[in-house]
């Protein structure tokens, strides 16, 4: 996307920055699919569990019965915020050229260069974003998450219950001949239906169970990874698909990031299988963006502006988004440790 210096006002920025394509991430595009803005600080989150109980039958003469509400914990949280930015000094933008190109005093090269330059920039503020609400959603699928750093501090739960995070013991381990990987999966896929009435239908693997999978003869010769109905480009037809194992499709999920030390840290870890039903309730909340700048309040996913600094002569260019993703339904997840 090519970007003028003209057009460095908020609201092309914002535009420009909403318009760019998004680089694919599982986790949003398989499980928190849903996005949605939000015209507060503030996101509700109200857990949900129950809706397993039968109902009464009642008379033709008789009124209707009274029944209990869905039960859970609603909060008010207020989003947590991502405001990065970059300098640009005069240098950078008047005098650099591209590759192989011509160097004129009055533009020429480059202000295509300069412009060509900001909205690969732009581009990497919103990858940046994404990638850190990719980790957001991962820290989610475990029934809470929190961050701290520079003075700021975090934190939710989600209420997931314990038996929703398994932990194999010693000679039951998937890569222990005493691992019995079939009657894992049938067991936590009971557990997730019979509390949600919804059947699982995806699993995350980390790296090691991606191991244990093959290398067990029963999970291989029950495993379908015919790659049907792949349509337009779906995780289905990436090398992350492992395959069909009775009904439910497993990925690999072996992505890394960059923590704030710069260490590369796994999006899942290599022992964790994590078995979720996508019917559920998932979303990633966007709450509202204040910026006097704008001069208003931004309900959106991204909000973008820059300016200029007199001397030392720098422009800055920033982006900014209020992310809060939610397993809405937190049962409907099982985030097990399944190496031992």
């Amino acid at each position: 996307m090519t970007i003028t210096i003209d057009a460095f006002k908020w609201r092309s920025m914002t535009a420009a920055i909403n318009q760019l394509p998004k680089t694919p991430r599982l986790l949003q595009d398989m499980v928190f699919r849903t996005r949605n803005t939000n015209p507060t600080e503030t996101i509700d989150v109200d857990i949900i569990k129950g809706g397993r109980k039968i109902l009464p039958f009642v008379r033709n003469d008789a009124a209707g019965t009274i029944i209990e509400k869905l039960t859970g914990e609603m909060r008010s949280v207020k989003a947590p915020r991502l405001r990065p930015k970059k300098p640009f000094t005069a240098t950078e933008l008047l005098t650099q050229r591209g590759p192989g190109k011509i160097v004129y005093a009055n533009g020429g090269d480059v202000t295509a260069e300069r412009n060509r330059k900001i909205g690969q920039e732009l581009a990497d503020l919103k990858n940046r974003v994404d990638t850190t609400i990719e980790f957001m959603c991962a820290q989610a699928l475990q029934g809470s998450y929190s961050v701290s750093n520079d003075g700021y501090n975090f934190s939710i739960d989600f209420q997931m219950p314990s038996a929703h995070k398994p932990v194999l013991g010693s000679g039951s381990g998937w890569n222990e001949s005493g691992g019995n990987i079939m009657d894992d999966i049938d067991t936590w896929a009971t557990l997730i239906r019979n509390a949600t009435g919804l059947a699982p239908d995806i699993a995350l693997c980390g790296s090691a169970v991606v191991k244990a999978l093959r290398d067990n003869a029963e999970v291989r010769e029950l495993l379908d990874n015919r790659r049907t109905n792949a349509g337009t480009f779906t995780w289905k037809a990436s090398n992350d698909y492992i395959g069909n194992l009775n009904g439910i499709d497993l990925y690999r999920y072996g992505m890394e990031y960059q923590d704030l030390a710069g260490a590369d840290q796994n999006f899942l870890d290599a022992n964790k299988f994590v078995l979720i039903s996508t019917q559920a309730r998932f979303s990633v909340e966007f709450a509202l963006i204040l910026d006097l700048d704008a001069g208003a309040a931004i309900q959106g996913e991204y909000f973008s502006k820059s300016w200029l600094e007199k001397d030392p002569s720098v422009l800055f260019m920033l982006a900014e988004s209020r992310p809060l993703p939610v397993p809405w339904q937190p049962e409907a997840i099982v985030y097990a440790d399944v190496i031992v």
